[in-house]
């Protein structure tokens, strides 16, 4: 109810809050009157959007409630049809009064219990229902004239003036913050653009390891954020369109996360002018509105009530680089105090990547955000992006003050950008489209210029100069302004700015200067024109030097959009790239080379200073000198010390990134500069790279393979990353000749992330497709092109928002098992599925449309993932001959359309909601294993037992029913049984008789009093028992046909247990059997091919390992009493895992494990050196987590090493070494649970529960 009025306009204080406990209480004592109506049906339709649309109806617009709609819409969660009810009910509940009922009690509640608010809803919207019954107003119309009586009946004069406030703030807003403020958006001549139009969802980052997430829904689950992100990134355009969204009201939209929230928008550098501190609450509204057009007061109290008592308010505060250094420490402690005197109340923080933020090092005080701050960085957009950028920027123009002629070229423009960006001689243009503003400038210029792209960036901003400053206005035949100014030259427009952004530039300089002086971006008009006035005799012609300064100011700012005026006495750029830009073409003209190299070691003007090497004012003379200088200014500092080591890097670095500006190379120039970056070529990490690919072409020659071929791992692929980053025909071309023949993994993955070479001519690739059959991790699928000839190609994960060329998937013709996340149902592409497919797993997936699977013709595998999907199962129609289903998250209330899937041989339900029984599932004679996972409201599970040839069962954390549990007899085929923190449990006498069981699994069920039912069974082959009552003795007497053997969290085992285990075990793994200490009695099993020991901590001796000939596979975990590792040597072991071996320092031992292929270190803190397993003859991986500098690994071991901060696939299946990870033992970390947490990451749900 509180988002419909919100959407209505009419949500004020606590009323949301109030009308909301008003149908909390109805409820309660609706359900409270009869105890039949509590059972998990009931409350799932109370809670359901039907039920909450009729309200919303009912209250708003004076709809009637249809009960016969309601009561069948309640029968499709119960599950019964509506035409049974009452007996075939439960608790032969009638829905009609039930439904009815429902609606009185809440009537009642407005008439009695509630505040005088919600008693005016209901009597008001009482008398009015007829008349809007009958002209069927809409809740857009009639908000007009609910304010009023809300406001009057609800509260007095003072809260009738914080409605209309409000009201009046966010209006104003939402029209400020609609337009987009592309900068030098004059260059569309006044032709506008609405932000919910032009703008586009992004992605944000947290830490290095983090998934890129869009930034909505980071935003929406992250109440304190930092974001930082480049120039030009999109962080502004992001924080205005948050404000637009708290500050929309749309009756004909689902409210958002952010409405009846109060946007405050806070630019730092408006706080840096008008005060001489922090930023002040006092003034959240002047820093957020138009000072030009805004004149009303805030009520009283009120932005104090807004973030203390309601906490509402969403505090955006917009580019923390754009204060001066000397106040940053000022402003972090402002914020800390800001988030604990207001808890409740979002905060969002951008900023550029300073010195001492995470890009760069720890925390100093330039960059100390609060504890209790998610730090994320803004990505680049992808390639989708890019294009959804360029449809959204052209859809964004306002096109009814175009004539037909601009009309077509705008709709030309739009078709044909983004297939330019894709042409390979566009790489570098494409590049520069990585952030919204660049991507915005090349969209201005490639409509207003015919199709002109610049290669580099000075090119891009020349033209965008040239056109914003005077090109366009000629092209249109644009009359100048009469008097001097019609006297003003390209020329004279230029120096001015030019002036302007150097001496601003300048201005920016922190020091100790109070006052305005310390502000570095806006200035006042009085200082603008102080600084225009001694231009104005340099102007060429004599007219024009007649000009007044404030009118030149004037012009500039009306006719050129690279300057405004933000606020009245205010200048500013739109922008600072075109300062910086700008800037650099004064230093230019000035030939300031040395002034510039000062600036190296200041990060607010590196980019000015490579800018500045290819502007044309300064000619390349000037370049040349400036790269000169840099260097100077690099190799006269010497010293080791870091200052002094940053200054001369950086220096260095700046050289070279010239390189790429300036527009006459000069060999012997550019030679010196690659010299002095001895430190840099080759690179020996990504940060190296990322700089040297600044060089361009010039850089190319000094990576050819064969130079660096024999260096280390990391250096190789060094270099192929800097070439994969300058990304021209030349570096492809070396890229291709040897390093996509290199057999190395980091190296081979730069080569893939071109996205430019085909995977079939990559050796390492086509080799891994031979023998996995799909792709390596670190070949992207991002374009099917890339790998349409990869011949063996069998399985294939992609995403389709983000896979380009998805109209080839139909070349794909043998494919067998395919992965799809974020498909929408209606996407033609869906329909090129080739046939082959055996296997397809659909993921976050959108829509109810399932004709196409009739197209796969082999389709017998279905998996669908993810709470968006159809609440029916009437799709299985498409795909008769499934034999194997797995539904995840999904809200199906019957199960009865899989009775006609007569085939199906696997069915999954995991996370299902609605059913309440499995009784359809009966018929299905062919069906061989279920693996039912968190099913709630399932009152029976004798069905189960009826079907005749289950031999496979596995429940996971649902409730049982244990007043009807399948009942398995002599003659059941059942052979497996599985039950992971299974509730209500008792016993397991439904499963004693089943005389073919073999393998039996019980886990975290708690309520399991007796296991003597198990002695029954055996011809048991695998027993697996983890986290059960501790008083449950054991007894393995029974099972002499026992193969595998797995105890975990089993305070019950003692020594004496082991005495009966069969001779025939093949498998054993122990953990966390705290009184288990003599393993002796193994020694009898000579059979056993696999041994795990976890978390036994009286274990001192492991001797009688020697004996076990047949051991190929050995895990030891956590074993503290354990000194040596003596007992394994000589063994003919193949796969070695070590875990947390804290108390073992030597482990030369390995060294004579002639036979082993694969180890594991993990968490191992006293390992320093690998060159023991130097010249194991067999080895082929090794596993080292987490990743570690300490560890010293000889070079001919790099290539097997596989460093990670993640874990190996064999831990997805490694019971005993995960189920640690859960705190006291509450429940078994199992296969199974591990694949559920993966399938709820992938399905993007977040209730996970255990």
């Amino acid at each position: 109810m509180g988002k419909l009025l919100a959407r209505a306009g009419l949500l004020k204080a606590g009323f949301a809050q109030r009308l909301e406990a008003a149908i909390k209480l109805a409820t309660e004592r609706y359900l409270a009157e009869d105890s039949s109506f509590n059972i998990v049906e009931v409350h799932s339709f109370l809670q359901s959007r039907t039920l909450s649309r009729a309200l919303g109806g009912f209250l708003l617009e004076g709809k009637p409630i249809d009960v016969p709609s309601l009561a069948e819409r309640m029968s499709s969660y119960v599950g019964v049809p509506l035409t049974d009810a009452p007996e075939a009910w439960p608790n032969q509940i009638d829905p009609f009064r039930f439904v009815g009922g429902f609606i009185e009690q809440l009537m009642s509640i407005f008439a009695s219990d509630a505040d005088d608010g919600i008693i005016w809803l209901a009597n008001a919207l009482a008398d009015q229902r007829s008349a809007l019954s009958k002209i069927h107003l809409s809740v857009e119309e009639i908000r007009t004239g609910l304010p009023r009586i809300i406001s009057s009946s609800m509260a007095g004069p003072a809260e009738a003036q914080v409605v209309e406030f409000e009201k009046r703030y966010l209006e104003h807003l939402n029209s400020r913050f609609q337009k987009v403020t592309t900068p030098g958006a004059r260059e569309l001549h006044g032709l506008g653009q609405s932000l919910s139009i032009a703008y586009i969802s992004l992605n944000l980052k947290s830490g290095a390891a983090g998934e890129p997430v869009r930034a909505e829904q980071f935003l929406s689950q992250n109440p304190h954020v930092v974001i930082r992100g480049p120039a030009g990134s999109g962080k502004t355009t992001l924080l205005s369109w948050i404000v637009t969204r708290c500050a929309e009201i749309d009756s004909r939209e689902e409210a958002s996360d952010w409405s009846g929230l109060v946007p405050f928008f806070v630019p730092l550098r408006k706080v840096a002018r008008i005060d001489s501190g922090a930023p002040t609450l006092e003034r959240l509204i002047d820093y957020s509105v138009d000072e030009k057009v805004w004149t009303r007061k805030a009520p009283k109290n009120w932005i104090e009530n807004v973030l203390r008592k309601q906490k509402r308010a969403v505090l955006m505060i917009d580019g923390v680089d754009e204060l001066p250094a000397s106040r940053r420490p000022e402003f972090w402690n402002w914020l800390q105090s800001v988030q604990t005197e207001y808890p409740g109340n979002r905060i969002i923080v951008t900023s550029r990547a300073l010195p001492g933020s995470p890009v760069e090092g720890a925390l100093t005080e330039q960059w100390n955000p609060p504890s209790g701050f998610v730090e994320a960085q803004l990505q680049d957009m992808s390639n989708a992006d890019v294009t959804k950028f360029v449809h959204h920027w052209h859809d964004a123009v306002d096109t009814s003050k175009l004539d037909r002629q601009e009309q077509s070229s705008l709709e030309e423009a739009r078709n044909s950008l983004p297939l330019k960006l894709e042409d390979a001689a566009n790489r570098r243009i494409r590049e520069l489209c990585n952030t919204p503003l660049l991507c915005a400038m090349v969209c201005v210029l490639h409509w207003r210029e015919e199709g002109y792209l610049p290669r580099y960036r000075v090119d891009l901003y020349d033209k965008c100069c040239d056109m914003l400053i005077e090109a366009r206005d000629l092209k249109r035949g644009v009359e100048p302004p009469p008097g001097p100014l019609a006297a003003l030259s390209k020329n004279d427009k230029e120096m001015v700015l030019q002036r302007l952004a150097i001496e601003m530039m300048h201005n920016r300089q922190d020091g100790d200067v109070a006052g305005d002086d310390a502000y570095r971006i806006e200035i006042s008009r009085e200082k603008a024109i102080a600084w225009i006035v001694p231009r104005i005799p340099s102007f060429q012609s004599a007219t024009a030097r007649e000009a007044r300064a404030v009118d030149v100011l004037d012009f500039l700012i009306e006719r050129t959009g690279l300057l405004r005026e933000p606020a009245t006495d205010l200048i500013d750029f739109p922008h600072r790239t075109f300062q910086e830009y700008l800037a650099a073409c004064a230093a230019g003209a000035d030939s300031q080379e040395e002034m510039l190299a000062r600036k190296a070691d200041d990060d607010q003007w590196h980019e000015t200073i490579m800018l500045a090497a290819g502007t044309t004012t300064g000619g390349v003379g000037f370049g040349r000198k400036l790269i000169e200088a840099l260097i100077g200014r690099g190799e006269r500092h010497k010293s080791l010390r870091k200052k002094q080591q940053q200054i001369r890097k950086t220096s260095f670095a700046l050289a070279l990134g010239c390189l790429e500006n300036i527009k006459q190379q000069d060999p012997q120039l550019r030679q010196r500069v690659l010299s002095n970056l001895g430190e840099l070529v080759p690179p020996r990490n990504e940060t190296d790279a990322r700089i040297l690919s600044v060089a361009g072409d010039a850089a190319v020659p000094q990576l050819a393979y064969s130079m660096w071929k024999d260096e280390n791992t990391a250096t190789v692929a060094a270099c192929t990353r800097a070439l994969r980053l300058i990304g021209t025909t030349e570096a492809l071309k070396a890229l291709e000749r040897g390093y996509v023949q290199d057999s190395r993994e980091a190296v081979v993955s730069e080569v893939c992330r071109t996205g430019l070479i085909d995977y079939a001519v990559i050796p390492l690739v086509l080799k891994y497709v031979k023998a996995n059959g799909r792709l390596p991790n670190f070949a992207p699928p991002s374009n099917v092109t890339l790998y349409v000839n990869v011949e063996g190609l069998r399985d294939l994960s992609i995403d389709f928002l983000e896979t380009k060329e998805l109209h080839r998937l139909e070349e794909l013709e043998g494919l067998k098992k395919l992965s799809i996340e974020r498909a929408k149902s209606d996407a033609p592409e869906l329909r090129l599925i080739p046939p082959s497919t055996e296997d397809l797993t659909l993921i976050r997936f959108e829509g109810k449309e399932f004709d196409w699977l009739s197209r796969i013709s082999s389709l017998t595998d279905l998996t669908i993932m993810g709470q968006g999907n159809p609440s029916s199962l009437d799709f299985v129609d498409t795909a008769p001959h499934l034999t194997r289903l797995t539904l995840f998250g999904q809200k199906i209330p019957n199960l009865q359309p899989l009775s006609s899937l007569g085939d199906l041989r696997h069915l999954s339900l995991i996370g299902i909601r609605g059913p309440t029984t499995l009784a359809p599932l009966a018929p299905l004679e062919n069906l061989a294993s279920i693996h039912i996972e968190d099913l709630k409201g399932v009152r029976s599970f004798s069905a189960v037992g009826e079907i005749a040839n289950l031999s496979k069962l596995t429940i996971v954390g649902s409730d049982f029913a244990p007043q009807q549990p399948p009942r398995f007899t002599s003659r059941s085929a059942l052979k497996d049984f599985g039950a992971y923190g299974v509730s209500d449990m008792t016993d397991l006498e439904f499963i004693s008789q089943a005389e073919s069981m073999e393998e039996l699994a019980l886990a975290s069920c708690t309520d399991l009093k007796s296991i003597t039912s198990l002695e029954a069974l055996s011809g048991l082959r695998k027993l697996s028992l983890s986290n059960l009552r501790p008083n449950l003795p054991l007894k393995l007497k029974p099972f002499r046909n026992l193969e595998l053997f797995q105890l975990s969290l089993m305070p019950s085992v003692v020594d004496e247990t082991l005495e009966d285990i069969s001779k025939n075990v093949r498998v054993v793994e122990l953990s966390r059997c705290p009184k288990l200490r003599d393993l002796s009695p193994l020694s009898a099993c000579t059979k056993i091919q696999s041994l795990a020991i976890s978390a036994l901590p009286k274990v001192e001796n492991l001797d009688f390992i020697r004996g076990l000939t047949d051991l190929t596979s050995f895990v030891l975990e956590n074993c503290d009493s354990l000194e040596s590792l003596d007992f394994l040597e000589g063994l003919s072991i193949e796969e070695l895992r070590l875990h947390s071996t804290d108390s073992i320092s030597n482990f030369k031992v390995l060294s004579t494990l002639t036979e082993l292929k694969t180890i594991t270190f993990l968490a191992c803190e006293t390992l320093t050196d690998l060159s023991f397993l130097s010249d194991l003859p067999k080895l082929e991986k090794v596993w080292l987590m987490p990743s570690s500098d300490k560890v010293s690994i000889p070079e001919n071991l790099l290539p097997k090493i596989v460093q990670k901060n993640t874990f190996p696939p064999w831990m997805r299946n490694h019971q005993l070494l995960l189920d640690q990870w859960y705190s006291d033992g509450v429940t078994l970390f199992n296969p199974t649970a591990f694949r559920r947490v993966h399938y709820h990451y992938r399905a993007g749900l977040d209730d996970i529960t255990f």
